[in-house]
């Protein structure tokens, strides 16, 4: 994990069916940021904008709009098109 961090070559990406602040985020992204130029991607379905909205909160934190999360007891059952929509806008950044 640690040589991932230091080569910048992975996004971490972070979904949790609450919504987290901005100020957790930044958090977040600085633990990232002292191990290396790695990025994080949160996921969330409570941030404003269009499904698959991509938008910049920091210089290695990034946030991407899904439709909806599955309950935890039918995680199985993802939004696959939400995420596919996120994941291919954030790769074409």
């Amino acid at each position: 994990m640690k040589s991932l961090l230091a080569s910048g070559q992975r996004t971490f990406v972070y979904k949790r069916n609450e919504h987290i602040s901005d100020g957790q985020l930044h958090d977040l992204g600085a633990v990232i940021a002292d191990k290396g130029p790695g990025q994080l991607l949160y996921v969330s379905d409570q941030v404003d904008g269009e499904v698959g909205d991509i938008r910049k909160l920091g210089e290695n934190i990034f946030v991407g709009k899904i439709d909806k999360f599955a309950s935890y007891s039918e995680a199985n059952t993802p939004s696959r098109d939400g995420w596919h929509l996120v994941l291919k806008r954030y790769l074409a950044l």
